[in-house]
């Protein structure tokens, strides 16, 4: 059977009346998966809009600064204990054997050099002394005679010589016997005190007892025991303040005059002496004093409070205020300037942590003259950090 026309246009109405269904029914998925997506991006969206919290400014944190500046001058120096010791111990012994007949001088007495400390009985020492004179007297009598015939032929020139020689040596032993004579006396070889006398009146010395012992205290050594990382800046001849307490605290002006070449092995110290003038007595044997030594004289210095430079795990901060503004506050009835809206800002900085005076250290770097250095509230900050801070008057 043959198709009509009616029916064949019947027939492609219907199939692209399928087609479109089956483009629509295909475009359903995509269209609910682009709607479905919008929505989720919306609705993302508006959730994250909900939920972001808001930004709150930190408020402004209430510190303490000071300006930094510069010392055009700054006496690097050290103090450290010390003992006072005399300038001369001298122990005085007899020098020759005999009872001492008299003691001139009692302990603790000051004395002058050439001054009698004690007596010896010298009835021996004479007896040798004239004893010796007489020989002496004899001899060169004998020596007169002798060269008389020696002129005239009748004495050899050995019996002139042996004359010669025998007046000689009544010379010598009347010197030698002179010598134990005045040694008899024992006298001071120096000026100082006696600090100790050994000897009672009445005993028998022989030569080497020791009498005497005589402490120079006009001039003291001020004996210190210095660090070996410190004795590197000293040298003799370098003046040095000496501390000394009592009713109050005077300082006494010294010089270093000895510095050991060999440090002490136990403590890796170094003795190092300072000649102090004690012409007033100020300073006694054994005392315990301060010494001030001078380092080094450093130019144009910042120092600034320990306190304000924070440690880091590779280094050390401060913080700086830059900017703000003047404000004014009543306070109790009375006007006070504030500095208000400043901006806290770390820098990092580098220390002399050999120069340290009281509370505060050398800056080397990181810290210029005129910076407003916090010193007060900078562990409450941060960079970036809002602060306020009471004006300098």
């Amino acid at each position: 059977m043959m198709d009509t026309s009616d029916d064949r246009a019947g027939n492609s109405q219907g199939r692209r009346a399928i087609t479109r269904i089956g483009i629509v029914i295909a475009l359903v998925p995509v269209t609910l998966a682009a709607i479905v997506t919008g929505v989720l991006v919306i609705w993302i969206a508006f959730f994250k809009e909900a939920k972001r919290p808001e930004v709150v400014q930190p408020e402004p944190v209430n510190v303490e600064v000071m300006e930094v500046a510069a010392e055009p001058k700054l006496v690097d120096s050290m103090e450290l204990p010390a003992v006072v010791e005399p300038d001369r111990v001298v122990q005085i012994s007899a020098e020759v054997a005999g009872r001492i007949e008299r003691l001139a001088l009692e302990e603790g007495t000051p004395l002058e050099a050439g001054e009698t400390i004690a007596v010896l009985n010298t009835d021996i020492l004479k007896a040798d002394f004239d004893r010796a004179s007489a020989q002496a007297t004899y001899d060169q009598t004998n020596h007169r005679r002798v060269t008389e015939l020696h002129k005239r032929g009748a004495a050899t020139e050995a019996e002139l010589d042996s004359a010669s020689a025998a007046v000689a040596a009544s010379r010598a032993a009347v010197q030698a016997a002179r010598a134990r004579l005045d040694r008899a006396r024992i006298i001071a070889p120096i000026s100082g005190m006696l600090d100790d006398l050994g000897v009672e009146k009445g005993e028998y010395v022989m030569p080497g007892t020791p009498v005497a012992k005589i402490v120079d205290t006009s001039t003291v050594k001020v004996v210190v025991d210095v660090p070996e990382k410190e004795v590197g800046y000293l040298k003799a001849g370098d003046a040095v303040d000496v501390l000394a307490s009592g009713s109050a605290v005077r300082r006494l002006s010294g010089v270093v005059t000895y510095i050991s070449a060999m440090a002490d092995g136990a403590t890796h110290s170094t003795r190092v002496e300072v000649s102090v003038d004690n012409a007033e007595r100020l300073l006694r044997s054994g005392k315990i004093v301060n010494v001030r030594m001078t380092r080094r004289v450093l130019a144009d210095v910042i120092m600034v409070p320990l306190a304000a430079i924070i440690p880091l795990e590779d280094g050390r901060a401060a913080y700086v205020v830059e900017g703000g503004t003047a404000r004014e506050r009543d306070i109790s009835g009375r006007t006070v300037s504030f500095i208000e809206g400043g901006i806290a800002r770390r820098r990092r900085v580098k220390i002399d942590a050999s120069v340290i005076r009281k509370r505060s250290v050398r800056v080397l770097s990181g810290l210029s003259p005129g910076d407003r250095l916090i010193v007060a509230g900078q562990k409450l900050v941060g960079p970036g950090q809002t602060v306020t801070f009471k004006a300098e008057d």
